[in-house]
């Protein structure tokens, strides 16, 4: 499979990937997401993908609501 390159500034030529990584500035939302990420994966599929559709359910109603 080939890697989707992009040209970034003046730094050499970097996957996607590598580039959200040079550019992103990390906060305490990508570790939080990161930590839930981990939780999942201790689950078994069927209880971690009912929690992923909870969590993403949330974030749409907040979402929605901040847009009333």
């Amino acid at each position: 499979k080939k890697k989707k390159r992009l040209k970034h500034g003046n730094l050499s030529t970097l996957t996607l990937k590598d580039s959200i990584f040079v550019r992103k500035k990390w906060d305490e939302y990508d570790i939080y997401g990161k930590f839930i990420a981990s939780q999942l994966r201790g689950m078994n599929v069927k209880t971690a993908s009912r929690l992923q559709l909870q969590i993403q359910s949330l974030v749409s109603a907040a979402k929605l609501a901040e847009m009333e």
